[in-house]
């Protein structure tokens, strides 16, 4: 999707993808020497500070909470979409992106805590500045597509990692 550089210009709609195929393609290409270097290095790198059944432990708990947080996600994203509707309760009530949070705050560091490697737990964080980067376009559109509505959602919720309304400061 192009933005045009003309402020005014409306941004071009976004489909039910948004940025995702981009983003995996990002976090892949990250991923890639991470791999090498864990191939190279196996057992160096392996995780020690920490007993490997509190690694199993806390890997299998970030799995479970966040296979349905995922699922929640993409079931109301997949029965709302075109419907020009903003999506602002369940887990969009948590953060504005709960998909791509899905991913870098409970599933893909669920799973590398269960590989145990240390050089692993480095991409969430490259993940999420991806994420940052490439989300200004869902954004844009979002802004421009709900406005004052949106622009309040954004105050509100934080964008990728998940908070429950209680403990906001709305």
């Amino acid at each position: 999707m192009n933005l045009s550089t003309n402020r005014n210009a409306e941004p071009a709609p976004i489909n039910r993808w948004g940025i995702g195929p981009k983003w995996v393609l990002c976090c892949a290409l990250g991923a890639v020497p991470l791999f090498i270097i864990n191939a190279v290095w196996p057992g160096v790198l392996e995780i020690h500070l920490v007993p490997r059944p509190a690694l199993l432990i806390v890997g299998c708990v970030l799995l479970l909470v966040g296979v349905p947080f995922l699922v929640m996600a993409l079931w109301v994203l997949h029965r709302g979409f075109g419907h020009d509707k903003l999506f602002t309760s369940g887990v969009y009530g948590l953060c504005r992106h709960p998909i791509y949070a899905s991913w870098i705050v409970f599933l893909v560091p669920g799973v590398l805590l269960l590989v145990g490697s240390w050089i692993f737990l480095l991409l969430p964080p490259l993940m999420y500045a991806s994420l940052r980067f490439l989300v200004r376009e869902e954004e844009a559109w979002l802004e421009a597509t709900f406005q004052d509505e949106y622009r309040a959602y954004r105050r509100r919720v934080p964008a990728v990692f998940p908070v429950p309304r209680f403990w906001r400061r709305d």
